[in-house]
């Protein structure tokens, strides 16, 4: 059964975001949460920026209302969000805003066959004798036991469509249809043999660690937002610290005739305001201020409602009666953003501190350190980040219980590393064999014994290029061999910087470099052609393991580093390859690691499904496994029929099911599955899904999740979408919004999330894919097989990087304005102005992809002009030295 506790908060932030989840209702805090999006965050997200730091806002109920899903993970999604903002911000990370309506009860998405037994008992109880089971036979419609899961849990069933064979069937996404079904189930659930509303009183009468679970009686009665509280506040250890609560109240007679206006502000049923859950939100509030202390604020003065009655409309000549809607005061939203902006600030700031370690910010007013001395501190700090990447990217591929196999070439590398050969070692492979995983297995294994530095290529900036690369690794070397000149910035002298440290090795300081696809690195500087690894013997005391791919054309440039290593005429046992897993180690490796690890299994027929498939040998590389994986943990045993894609040839010979071109069929069979099943308008629908994708793949390095948000919504198609969902749910969007509802994007990165990575890139840690196999499907079949192009519109002007391009465009090449510079030079000795460098870095990239596209060998085109335009602007020049630094 899923279990929704807080997940403890950590002591050590991965990177420099601050995630910050909101927690509310919906319709009763819609002015204070728009007037946050729109006064506070920005600001709150300038901060960040000018201190390398990125805002994010989760917000679920802003933009459109959470309660539409059809699919029943609303909560699931929540909890997702509200771990991924513990886990990237310790703090701060989550605000809560109450009003008078205590919300939303979400029905379970999953319980336990003890709980699915006294259900059972309260629905024979409420149908007794009569013929017809309602009650019993909706619980067992709706709620089946999927067995897949290793604790058999019952699991709440999808609101679907009839099909067309179907038409006796009802229409359960049709919201009357559906509220009837809902309103047996808590029949059901509110029976005294069940889980009635009454056993809430004592919900906080027991304190809970940390780490605890939800209350059982929590998951069945309290509404959507107290359980966010409970796992991002209740739960959490040293909330009072960096957790805020508001409480907005209105100032409500004590006697109310007719509640029906006030609907959106108050729990009303039947026209009344219903008390049972506002005793349970008063409850609720007194805990959250015992928990939060000063940080659980009052806002002053209450609120007040008016009642607004419609004008008469002499075209309607309906005889119903006029709906009376309330409007509510605003004068608290003033002390509101006030508060939520200081009080934030100070926490942001000291999270800034706390991760760089040194004097960065720009509102600094004094140092006991002179610039040389803040400059190596700096050095250093970011040296740290760059080491603890890497580590902790590593430590996720190459975890010891989801890895199995490759015995020999673990022995081999091990071996490598303590005999005597002066040669540097190879690992090859095709894309999609577990190169990564292998070496991360290594080095955890190497890191018992001695030292290792480790590079991940294009998991940070400064491994991405080998400018960067080698500035990076002459820098860890230097820890360990002190050089007083500055490290330079020109790739001779880093050169030959990196081959004195090599030369400086001793057995006392052995040197073991570990560095994971060299066909991963930039073209420029050429570093793909190894010519910086020194030709010949390495040092006595070094050792240098590299990994690349080998299955491309040698014309190919990401296939450069393997033709060079081939050159060097390394002896077999320096270069290691590696071919698809074994059948055992497959079966392995994907029933008794994967899917024991997610807490799944799969029935005997589906098992049978899954081992023919895994037969042929590509189907048995790592890649393959784990996209296979993440489909099959999908299945439910109640499922009738479950499948997997076949590829588009069936006519491979037992040759050509070892090339690259067959690999990439499977894969590309289960991606197109996948894909097909997302793009379902029961699900995400084509356009979100395309554009999402497509607009990701196009980036130079990936998109921020900010960056997402805003050019999907700077997209013509999507926010016409958008727009007209709002019109159909009868929801009002916010007024002028610049990002689409995180909602939207938070569903479908759920349903992304195993192919999705975040990786630090100059200015901010970017959303990519987490496989290069699985990035160049993605760009061939939403960039390059996609056609973006609208009737009568150039072609050019519509392509992804076109509107990339425009998307950087329109932002500032700074995030400060000169204004604000000189008025901080009053105060503090003049900086430069700080550069918005995801704009300088991304900007110049898409248009020469442009250019390159559609100005091909013209030197005549205008999109040539274009590029030579941007490389000639003053301004971009100055941001981008300033970036650069």
């Amino acid at each position: 059964m899923s279990n929704h506790s807080e997940v403890a908060n950590h002591a050590t932030r991965l990177r420099p975001v601050i995630r910050l989840f909101v927690s509310s209702t919906f319709s009763d805090l819609k002015a204070e949460r728009d007037a946050l999006q729109k006064r506070v965050f920005p600001k709150l997200e300038q901060l960040c920026l000018k201190e390398h730091f990125q805002f994010q806002a989760i917000d679920l109920r802003w933009g459109v209302p959470t309660e539409a899903g059809l699919d029943h993970r609303t909560m699931r999604i929540c909890f997702e969000e509200l771990r991924r903002s513990q886990d990237v911000s310790p703090e701060p990370n989550f605000l809560i805003l109450l009003g008078d309506r205590y919300g939303w009860r979400p029905l379970p998405e999953e319980i336990s066959q003890d709980e699915f037994r006294k259900l059972e008992e309260a629905a024979k109880l409420l149908d007794g004798n009569r013929p017809a089971k309602t009650h019993g036979d909706a619980l067992t419609r709706w709620y089946q036991l999927d067995e897949n899961i290793i604790v058999p849990t019952y699991v709440f069933q999808r609101r679907e469509k009839p099909q067309p064979d179907e038409m006796d069937r009802a229409d359960y996404t049709v919201a009357e249809v559906w509220r009837d079904v809902e309103q047996g189930l808590w029949r059901i659930i509110n029976h005294e043999a069940a889980f009635p509303a009454s056993g809430l009183k004592d919900r906080f009468a027991t304190p809970r660690p940390a780490d605890a679970a939800l209350p059982g009686i929590a998951r069945f009665q309290t509404s959507a937002t107290e359980q966010e509280i409970w796992c991002g506040a209740l739960n959490v250890a040293n909330a009072k610290d960096h957790v805020l609560a508001f409480f907005r109240e209105i100032d409500l007679p004590k006697e109310i005739e007719d509640a029906e206006p006030l609907r959106d502000f108050l729990d009303v049923v039947s026209g009344k305001n219903d008390r049972g859950p506002k005793s349970a939100l008063d409850e609720l509030k007194a805990e959250i201020r015992k928990r939060l202390g000063d940080n659980a604020i009052e806002l002053k003065p209450k609120a007040k409602l008016t009642i607004v009655v419609p004008t008469e409309d002499p075209k309607n000549v309906s005889d119903a009666k006029p709906k009376f809607t309330a409007v509510i005061s605003i004068d608290h939203i003033d002390l509101l953003c006030k508060e939520v902006e200081e009080r934030l600030t100070k926490l942001i700031r000291r999270q800034i501190d706390e991760y760089w370690k040194y004097p960065k910010s720009t509102e600094e007013t004094s140092s006991d350190k002179t610039p040389e001395q803040t400059a190596q501190q700096r050095a250093a700090r970011e040296l740290e980040i760059e080491q603890n990447e890497h580590h902790r990217f590593g430590k996720e591929r190459g975890s010891k219980d989801s890895f199995v196999g490759r015995a020999k070439q673990i022995k081999s590398i091990l071996e490598y590393i303590e005999n005597d050969s002066r040669l540097p070692c190879v690992v090859h492979g095709a894309s999609g064999c577990g190169k990564t995983a292998l070496l991360a297995r290594v080095v955890q294994e190497i890191l018992k014994a001695r030292s290792a530095i480790v590079r991940y290529i294009g998991v940070t900036p400064r491994s991405s290029d080998l400018r960067s690369l080698l500035r990076s690794l002459c820098q860890e070397l230097r820890l360990t061999n002190p050089i007083a000149e500055a490290l330079s910035s020109d790739i001779r002298e880093l050169m030959q910087e990196f081959r004195k440290h090599l030369d400086a090795a001793t057995e006392q300081h052995p040197i073991t470099l570990m560095i994971d696809a060299v066909d991963q690195l930039a073209e420029a500087d050429n570093g793909r052609q190894l010519f910086w690894i020194p030709f010949g013997e390495l040092p006595s005391s070094v050792k240098i393991v590299l990994s690349c791919l080998s299955d491309r054309d040698e014309k190919d440039p990401v296939g450069h580093p393997y033709v060079a290593a081939q050159r060097r005429r390394l002896p077999d046992l320096n270069m290691l390859s590696l071919d698809a897993l074994s059948p055992a180690d497959a079966s392995a490796l994907l029933f008794e690691k994967w899917l024991k690890s997610a807490g799944r299994t799969v029935t005997e027929n589906q098992r049978a499904l899954i081992e023919l498939r895994l037969q042929p040998e590509p189907c048995r590389q790592p890649l393959y496994l784990k996209l296979l994986f993440e489909e099959v943990k999908l299945w439910r045993s109640y499922d009738d029929h479950v499948y997997l894609n076949e590829p588009e040839s069936q006519n491979e010979t037992e040759a050509a099911a070892k090339t690259r071109d067959s690999s990439n069929r499977y894969v590309g069979a289960l991606l197109n599955q996948l894909f097909d099943r997302l793009r379902m308008d029961a699900n995400h629908g084509s356009l979100l899904v395309n554009r999402a994708l497509g607009y990701i793949a196009a980036a130079r390095r990936g998109l921020t999740e900010t960056e997402i948000l805003e050019v999907l919504f700077a997209d013509r198609e999507v926010r016409r979408m958008i727009l007209q969902t709002s019109i159909d749910r009868k929801h009002r969007m916010a007024f002028r919004p610049r990002r689409i509802p995180v909602s939207l994007w938070s569903r479908l990165r759920s349903d992304l999330a195993p192919y999705l990575t975040e990786r630090a890139a100059p200015g901010g840690s970017v959303v990519t894919f987490y496989h290069r196999q699985v990035a160049e499907w993605i760009q061939t079949e939403f960039v390059t097989n996609s056609n973006w192009t609208q009737l009568d519109h150039d072609e050019s002007q519509d392509h992804p990087h076109a509107r990339l391009a425009r998307f950087f465009a329109k932002q500032d090449y700074f995030l400060e304005s000169l204004e604000e510079q000189r008025a901080r030079a009053r105060r503090l000795p003049p900086t430069p102005r700080p550069s918005n460098i995801r704009k300088v870095d991304e900007l110049p990239w898409q248009l020469l992809e442009v250019a390159k596209l559609y100005g091909k060998d013209d030197p005549k085109s205008p999109h040539w002009d274009t590029v030579a335009a941007l490389f000639t602007d003053i301004n971009f020049l100055e941001s981008k030295a300033e970036a650069t630094e």
